[in-house]
């Protein structure tokens, strides 16, 4: 995996006393796929090139000398919820969640809440099922959506 690799590579590069290692910086960019282009074809090494995150953004990532790491990027247009799965028609850049799922601040509301709106908005208003199929329906497609990874 990448991932491994990568922390195999930092904890080397830490143990050899590298000045930058386990520091990341975020920044932001007009077009992460433009800016890309543009340092490849200057010859700088990419560690990542541009991919999408559910979280948003489509970032590439970039590793100093020092072992800095520069992750650029641009927020992105995303296509669902990220908590539920609703399209996401009229979304801004950015913006991980339906309306539904987020309270009056836009923050994310609990697991049981957006729950509780699935089971009875979808599966039992919508799909016509009883509570007890719904529920168990509502908890396997929550499982599924990026925001709830690793809930049962």
């Amino acid at each position: 995996m990448v991932a491994e690799k990568n922390f195999k590579q930092m904890a080397d590069d830490l143990a050899k006393n590298k000045s930058g290692v386990g520091i990341g910086v975020y920044v932001a960019v007009p077009d992460v796929d433009q800016f890309h282009a543009k340092v490849v074809k200057n010859g700088v090494a990419v560690e990542s090139p541009p991919k999408s995150q559910f979280y948003g953004i489509r970032e590439m990532t970039l590793l100093d000398p020092d072992g800095f790491r520069f992750m650029f990027y641009t927020a992105i247009t995303m296509e669902s919820c990220q908590s539920c799965g609703m399209p996401l028609k009229d979304a801004k850049p950015g913006t991980m969640y339906c309306g539904y799922c987020t309270d009056a601040a836009g923050k994310l509301k609990s697991f049981e809440v957006v729950l509780e709106g699935t089971t009875t908005g979808y599966f039992m208003a919508m799909q016509k099922m009883a509570r007890p199929e719904a529920e168990k329906a509502a908890k396997a497609h929550l499982a599924k959506m990026p925001a709830w990874a690793g809930m049962k």
